[in-house]
């Protein structure tokens, strides 16, 4: 049983450090993102900022703004995307963390209470009787 309760508790913090390490490279994409977001975010406003000269000048400045609120439109929803992601892996990473924990307080348990066992037993305290028969058949 305590290999058992040794191997899960392996395997959560196996998983948690898989979430942990998902949740930080969403983190890495999302702050990529805002900073494309931006960039093109500066662009868009000095090009509609831009005096508009002759209307042939300016017909590529429109279309150039246009294609530009496209790509924001598109970055903030890979944001949105990207956020939400992140949001659930880290809820997942709590989760994991809280059932992490819950399992070392019954491993600690279970090895307090194997301990007093084994005291009472080595006390005689506790008479070892055979009441299924087959086991020293």
């Amino acid at each position: 049983a305590r290999h058992l309760l040794e191997a899960s508790l392996m395997g959560y913090i196996l998983f948690l450090a898989l979430v942990i390490d998902r949740l930080h490279s969403y983190i890495r994409e999302m702050r990529g993102l805002k900073k494309n977001l931006e960039a093109v975010s500066k662009q868009n406003k000095t090009l509609e900022e831009a005096k508009p000269g002759r209307s042939d000048e300016s017909k590529p400045h429109h279309n150039d703004i246009a294609s530009l609120n496209e790509e924001i439109k598109k970055l903030k929803r890979q944001l949105k995307e990207k956020a939400e992601e992140a949001k659930d892996a880290e809820a997942k990473a709590l989760a994991a963390q809280t059932q992490s924990e819950g399992l070392a307080r019954k491993y600690d348990r279970l090895l307090e209470d194997n301990k007093h066992l084994h005291e009472q037993l080595q006390s005689g305290d506790i008479p070892l009787s055979r009441s299924d028969g087959k086991k020293n058949a």
